[in-house]
């Protein structure tokens, strides 16, 4: 199957649910053409018989009324059912592109983090706002357009037919050198289409990269490179844009004269027929009616492939995030009660073709304890938590939780349990209130609540608008302590009975510093609480400290917490997932 039949079927799957309505357009875009037939046929009865220029003689100004009447009422008929068309596909055409959108913004949260990440964010947002209209573009304005013009074409061939059999074949003689065009210009199109949707992404990309950027870059006196990237990325996304109107305007041009020569052929062979007395005049204005209505969806079908090239374009590179892998495959089982113990036992982990980053982990961590993990960077601390956050699979070994597997566990059931977070913490071009919820429902009362036990509430009152303060991409407004704290306020939001946090001490001053490590240690309590940290504080308040700059080993610093009621008196089940693979099939899937 070619990329563009695979497309083409990939787009008619992802009108399924929209083929009535999009049926419906069509049934009044034909209905529009329809109206348009009848508008000739009264010039024709003007002409020939009110005008006398069939009979000589003029008829009565009375009969010019009927007329009248029929060519308005046609005119105003066709109109409204072509806007009635076009509103009902413009309908269709955003549902479908809202469907996509949708698609491909849940394929990129549920994608590998190493591929997701490949794509730069500019060019992720220019392929989830920008591309995805092309969907749009094939579906309704590309199809609907292609039917219609189809429709008429048929229709007018039959009554161009019935009036002059003559004027029709030479009419029709210009369709077989509508090919050289199109062979022409057709894959450069489709070549400067691609080159086109390149070049925007880029521009998205240093767009994103240079305004995330403006502090350092002005700390550093580099305006002018950053201006320099800036004024280069538009002008090539411009001159890419400006290079595909060249070749899609020289593509009209060379359509529409061809068809203005046939024209020319078409009134002079009539003019002749007319002289003659072989045709009415009025028949060979309805004929030449006709026949601009006849090149019309010609010319709309020879700018619809120049639609669909650009399209192609924009759909194979939305394709590409829809077809990204799923970073873990959902499991089938609920977490009946809230979770006490979470257990690991011979975990590892690589990343592509490096070496194992984590072999051989084990891990027991209890509900009542608090766990550190401590190694120098990159000895795997924050991995460990993307893996206990199910956010990746182990390659090695097992995790439990009360005896479930995690890959036996539905991923909604295990979101509602566990609160992850990252370093560098996770601030959105969002409000305040918004960067807590994350669409989360939380009363006012709550929000402040959370930010009060990080030492965050003074300071969020001091600002004009409180809660609703809008904070840049980064969190510019917010130190980095103060960043670190709003993430920390944001994972204590709904109770999580798993809390993992990632260097939550990172950038604050030693009081602060001191007053997070209390209040984790508090809650550690009621529920299990890991920390990867480097900072002496939390070994020295830690009860479990796994050491993962060396060879791994878990050091028990007091008792074991009371298991809770739900793992007292009996054997917790043994729920499994997917068999780990071991390090043999690891290396040999990779």
């Amino acid at each position: 199957m070619t990329r563009s039949a695979g497309l083409l079927s990939w787009v008619a799957g992802r009108t399924r649910g929209f083929r009535l309505r999009l049926f419906g357009g069509v049934l009044l875009a034909v209905g529009a053409t329809a109206a348009g037939l009848v508008r000739p046929w009264p010039l024709k009865w003007i002409i020939d018989d009110v005008l006398g220029g069939r009979s000589g003689a003029p008829a009565e100004p009375d009969t010019l009324l009927p007329a009248i009447w029929v060519f308005v009422t046609a005119q105003v008929l066709a109109e409204l059912l072509r806007f009635l068309a076009d509103r009902a596909t413009i309908v269709v055409g955003h549902g479908l592109v809202a469907e996509l959108r949708d698609a491909a913004f849940r394929a990129l949260q549920i994608s590998t983090p190493q591929r997701g990440r490949a794509l730069q964010t500019g060019d992720l947002v220019c392929r989830l706002a920008a591309d995805t209209l092309a969907l749009q573009t094939v579906a309704t304005t590309a199809f609907v357009p292609m039917v219609t013009a189809l429709a008429t074409l048929l229709g007018l061939s039959v009554v161009a037919v019935a009036l002059s059999p003559v004027l029709t074949g030479l009419a029709f003689l210009a369709l077989p050198l509508l090919i050289i065009p199109l062979r022409l210009f057709g894959p450069a199109i489709s070549r400067r289409a691609a080159a086109a949707r390149l070049a925007e992404s880029t521009l998205y990309t240093v767009a994103e990269g240079e305004a995330s950027g403006l502090r350092a870059i002005r700390a550093l006196g580099a305006e002018g490179p950053a201006r320099e990237r800036w004024q280069s990325s538009s002008r090539g996304a411009l001159l890419a844009a400006q290079k595909i109107y060249t070749l899609q305007g020289g593509y009209g041009v060379v359509v529409a004269a061809t068809l203005a020569v046939a024209t020319g052929w078409v009134l002079l062979a009539g003019a002749r027929l007319v002289l003659a007395g072989a045709m009415s005049l009025g028949d060979l204005v309805v004929f030449l009616g006709y026949l601009s209505l006849l090149y019309g969806p010609l010319q709309t079908l020879s700018h619809t492939r120049g639609l669909l090239r650009e399209a192609w374009a924009g759909l194979g590179r939305v394709r590409e995030i829809l077809d990204l892998a799923p970073a873990v495959a959902d499991g089938t089982h609920d977490l009946p009660n809230r979770p006490g113990v979470l257990e690991v036992r011979g975990l590892g982990f690589a990343y592509a073709e490096e070496r194992p980053l984590l072999d051989g982990v084990d891990l027991t961590a209890r509900r009542g304890q608090l766990v550190v993990l401590a190694g120098p960077s990159g000895c795997g601390k924050t991995t460990l938590l993307e893996l206990f956050a199910r956010l990746r699979d182990p390659d090695a070994g097992r995790i439990r939780l009360d005896g479930f597997d995690l890959k036996a566990l539905r991923l909604s059931s295990l979101g509602t349990q566990v609160a992850l977070g990252t370093q560098p913490p996770l601030v959105l071009p969002l409000t305040i209130r918004e960067n807590l919820t994350l669409g989360r429902g939380f009363s006012d009362e709550a929000l402040w609540r959370g930010l009060e036990r990080v030492a965050l509430g003074e300071r969020v009152r001091e600002l004009p608008e409180g809660l609703d303060t809008m904070l840049s991409g980064g969190g510019d407004g917010l130190s980095v302590g103060e960043r670190v704290r709003l993430t920390v306020a944001r994972a204590l939001l709904g109770d999580p009975a798993i809390l993992l946090l990632d260097e939550p001490t990172l950038g604050l001053d030693p009081e602060n510093a001191e007053r997070i490590v209390t209040l984790l240690a508090e809650l550690a309590r009621d529920r299990i609480c890991i920390v990867a940290s480097h900072a002496r504080r939390f070994r020295d308040r830690a009860d479990v400290l796994l050491d993962l700059g060396a060879r791994p080993r878990e050091l028990d610093r007091r008792a074991p917490a009371t298991p809770s009621a739900a793992h007292a008196g009996g054997t917790a089940p043994q729920i499994d997932g997917d068999a780990p693979r071991t390090a043999a099939s690891a290396a040999a899937g990779r």
